[in-house]
């Protein structure tokens, strides 16, 4: 049984760059709109707890999957939820001194 996979099916080495690759790039471009609606909006707040909600349901998501378009799901559901978290750089200004 593979260890890459849920169900022991071994993930194509293909499939895991898409996966990486497409999270990598959600991430980068929400982490550019968050602090863009934090800046022009104030909406640091909802973007905190948006972050903190899809970041378990990406996770719920990747562990309940049974094949590789699950896992791209999950990981987009989570890094977007990072990105937007509290250690992004939207929520980062908010502790900045004025």
């Amino acid at each position: 049984m593979g260890k890459n996979e849920p169900g022991g099916r071994a993930l194509p080495a293909a499939a895991l760059g898409i996966i990486e690759g497409v999270a990598d790039a959600v991430a980068s471009f929400t982490r550019m709109i968050a602090g863009y609606v934090a800046d022009k909006f104030g909406h640091r707040k909802f973007l905190v707890l948006v972050g903190y909600g899809l970041t378990p349901l990406g996770q719920a998501l990747i562990a309940l999957s049974v094949g590789w378009p699950l896992i791209l799901l999950g990981r987009i559901a989570s890094w977007f939820g990072k990105a937007a978290s509290p250690w992004s750089p939207s929520s980062r200004s908010g502790l900045a001194p004025d």
